[in-house]
């Protein structure tokens, strides 16, 4: 399969910014960093984590592809149909070049 058949889907990269609030705190937003055509595996990994008060959350994890050189680092969310994710690991399949590979775990509705 071709590269542009595999990367058939946008989705929108977003990475943290902070800026100063008029009281000269600090206020964390997300800033857009591109759109890009992405492979989403339909493949993906749900499991449970426990969150800082104490309770169980279901967290999905999905790896996204996109061509080599696209401007994304860990840390970074991914937008894709509704949803909100963020990048966990990078990966550089084979040293090639050609696609990099995200992993990327679904954020809970009260972190976005």
């Amino acid at each position: 399969m071709t590269l542009a058949k595999e990367l058939n889907k946008r989705i929108t990269i977003q990475r943290k910014s902070h800026t100063k609030d008029s009281f000269g705190g600090n206020v964390e937003s997300w800033t857009n960093v591109g759109n890009v055509w992405a492979g989403v595996a339909p493949v993906s990994l749900t499991r449970r984590r426990q969150t800082k008060q104490g309770g169980e959350e279901s967290v999905t994890s999905i790896p996204i592809k996109v061509r080599f050189g696209v401007d994304v680092a860990i840390d970074d969310r991914i937008l894709f149909r509704g949803a909100t994710y963020e990048v966990k690991q990078i990966e550089n399949p084979g040293f090639a070049n050609r696609v990099l590979v995200l992993t990327c775990e679904s954020l809970p509705l009260g972190a976005i």
